[in-house]
């Protein structure tokens, strides 16, 4: 009997004692980014323009480039577009029939879908795509007849990775 009883005393010792256990949370951190993957951007260079008898634009023009595989990984995301005109910065005397500005119409798309080009930004999210820029109907300020030179603008695309 006495043995009977040191038994159920070890196994009354044992069933007291409580398990041990742990939690050990496993973590990881992505930063946002955005990065273009593959692809080239060029120029929206649109040479030499052609102007008629009274030095005002003729034809149209249109000049798109693109940059293929354009990954951001956040999901606030924001895209920025801004353009300027282009203008030349050769001295213009004659006011009333000459400008030295020739505005056009930018258009963005990224992932397929158009983005609002008007400077402010624009939440797309996460996107893995192509982002095409055109420029085209181009008009001279003022429907003037455009000043002899070189003319430059600009269009500006910024992507901002958030998470």
């Amino acid at each position: 009997m006495k043995k009977y009883l040191m038994i159920a005393a070890a196994v009354a010792a044992v069933s007291a004692t409580p398990a041990m256990a742990a939690t050990y949370d496993v973590k990881a951190n992505v930063a946002a980014t955005c990065t273009a993957l593959t692809g080239s951007t060029s120029d929206l260079d649109f040479g030499t323009l052609t102007v008629g008898a009274d030095g005002k634009l003729t034809g149209s023009y249109s000049k798109n480039s693109s940059q293929a595989n354009v990954m951001c990984n956040g999901s606030n995301t924001t895209i920025t577009v801004t353009k300027t005109a282009m203008t030349n910065s050769a001295t213009l005397t004659d006011t009333t029939n000459f400008t030295n500005t020739i505005d056009y119409t930018a258009t963005v798309s990224l992932a397929g879908s158009p983005v609002t080009v008007d400077g402010s930004p624009h939440v797309v999210g996460e996107l893995y795509g192509t982002l095409s820029i055109t420029a085209g109907t181009l008009a001279p300020s003022g429907s003037k007849a455009l000043l002899a030179g070189s003319y430059a603008g600009t269009v500006v695309v910024t992507l901002t990775p958030t998470a």
